[in-house]
């Protein structure tokens, strides 16, 4: 736990940052993919899961084609034990302003206490701090209503529903779900 830290009843909340960043974010994806896997399973095979350059790849701040951040990490402890987890990354193929929204994640014992609440709105503060990010966009399990409601609350419309992209999915009706940030 870095910057930006946010207390609140035990439960801190902030950027996850430094060397090991991710294999924290590692642990809590086979964690997620355990508790949802018809979100979170995509990431996950006996193939990837050893693949550390894959994985710091996905977790790194910047690269050499940009000057510009590309990946946050926001988590959230208790105990000092990492609990949740929400990653935003820049959209290189749409531009360098758009961001996507992935990997939200909180333990299931943890819900309806506001914790995944503070951590989406901490994430969103991050975001506004960057002036070059333009618009946010996440898919969302048209299923996961309580999460949907959420992303409504921060401002989040629906803008298409999407086609699964594996037959295996096609059960799991998904939505995409958009906002400007700065202009």
């Amino acid at each position: 736990m870095d910057q930006g830290v946010e207390t609140n009843e035990d439960v801190k909340i902030g950027l996850l940052t430094g060397e090991d960043a991710w294999e924290k974010f590692r642990e809590l994806s086979v964690e997620a993919s355990r508790d949802f896997p018809e979100i979170f399973s995509d990431k996950l095979t006996p193939r990837n899961y050893n693949d550390v350059e894959s994985w710091k790849y996905l977790t790194r701040e910047r690269t050499a084609e940009t000057p510009l951040r590309v990946t946050w990490l926001q988590a959230a402890w208790k105990d000092n034990e990492l609990i949740g987890m929400l990653r935003a990354y820049r959209d290189m193929s749409s531009g360098t302003g758009n961001v996507r929204l992935a990997d939200f994640y909180l333990r299931p014992s943890l819900h309806g206490r506001g914790i995944g609440t503070r951590l989406f709105a901490s994430m969103m503060k991050e975001l506004r701090k960057d002036s070059t990010v333009k618009k946010v966009a996440l898919i969302a399990p048209a299923s996961q209503t309580s999460a949907v409601k959420l992303y409504r609350e921060f401002g989040f419309r629906k803008r298409k529903t999407l086609e699964p992209l594996l037959p295996a999915f096609a059960k799991h009706e998904e939505i995409l779900m958009t906002r400007n940030l700065h202009k």
